[in-house]
């Protein structure tokens, strides 16, 4: 998992610069680096362009130029996200890394319109009043929309002027000089209102509901959804915080009763008042069923034994119950 990087930079001592030159995550120099005295095998880095965040010695060993540059633009994202907007310091373990990438930070690699809203975001957090001329920088800013590459960027910010939500003043080599519009305010209030392409996941996070998660997933997925589960592992200060605002932005949600959790009834109940759709189901073999009743005998709710039937089941209620709008 990605977790955030405890030690605050005034606690940190000076690591020789010789160590370290350029950025773990992106390649980028300069950089500066510090190490905490007690925990030498993270090495904390300030990087224009991923921000500030921690990294492990194994991660830095291990990771290959081949993974970096497959996976390296999203982990300068994530790190640039936190950094900036929720004002934390990642900590990317070279072993956690599969975890990080599917974070529910991380927009879907082929979805530009999502792409497109998280830098429309970032706009607005640099402009300080209506009609405020922000500078895009190239070379560093292209993680504010976790592009691939400066060239991404470039095609962002013209889908978004084209759009009309920016408004482009002039731009060189190094940088474009955008104003963000009426209309791009407006879009970043409505956006997620329609509810028409996610599918919220409450289940109980544990590691024998790995594959039944999976199927649900999948599930939502190949229904022509996107499935939203956020795994309490990433940040779990603010987990629920995150959690009730996607199920806000869901279109409906799939419940999964086994192990009788609070958190999955909570979430439920919460989905409940917004008058969500909810699809209730079970694992059949959970001892904790039959106390269930009480709670969900005034709804239907389907049983399933393994992962592929419960895949299976529940793209077949989702077609039937849930409806197209987009």
């Amino acid at each position: 998992m990605i977790t955030e990087a405890s030690p605050t930079w005034g606690d940190t001592k000076a690591m020789p610069m010789n160590e370290i030159k350029k950025c773990p995550l992106c390649g980028y120099e300069p950089i500066s680096t510090t190490t905490d005295g007690t925990l030498n095998q993270v090495i904390y880095v300030n990087c224009d362009r991923c921000g500030r965040c921690g990294v492990t010695d194994e991660f830095i060993s291990y990771t290959t130029p081949e993974e970096l540059k497959k996976f390296g633009h999203i982990l300068s994202g994530i790190s640039r996200e936190l950094s900036e907007h929720n004002d934390k310091q990642p900590l990317f373990k070279y072993e956690d890394i599969k975890n990080g990438l599917e974070s529910y930070l991380v927009p879907p690699i082929d979805d530009i319109e999502a792409k497109s809203i998280k830098l429309l975001n970032a706009i607005k957090r640099r402009t300080k009043f209506f009609g405020d001329i922000v500078d895009i920088h190239r070379n560093i800013d292209y993680p504010l929309a976790y592009a691939q590459n400066d060239q991404e960027l470039w095609a962002i910010i013209d889908l978004l002027a084209d759009w009309g939500y920016l408004q482009k003043k002039s731009a060189d080599t190094r940088s474009s000089y955008v104003i963000l519009t009426a209309a791009g305010l407006k879009s970043l209030t409505t956006v997620g209102q329609s509810h028409g392409n996610k599918g919220f996941v409450a289940i109980w996070f544990h590691e024998k509901m790995g594959a039944a998660t999976k199927a649900i997933e999948d599930a939502i997925l190949e229904s022509g959804y996107r499935p939203m589960c956020i795994k309490d592992e990433h940040f779990p200060d603010r987990i629920m915080d995150k959690a009730l605002g996607e199920i806000r932005d869901s279109k409906f949600l799939v419940v999964d009763l086994t192990g009788g959790r609070g958190s999955v009834f909570f979430e439920a109940g919460f989905a409940m008042g917004l008058n969500k759709d909810i699809i209730y189901i079970y694992n059949s073999e959970d001892e904790s069923v039959s106390a269930l009743e009480f709670y969900t005998k005034h709804y239907q709710c389907y049983p399933y034994k393994t992962s592929d039937e419960l895949k299976e089941k529940l793209m077949d209620i989702i077609k039937a119950r849930i409806v197209q709008t987009d």
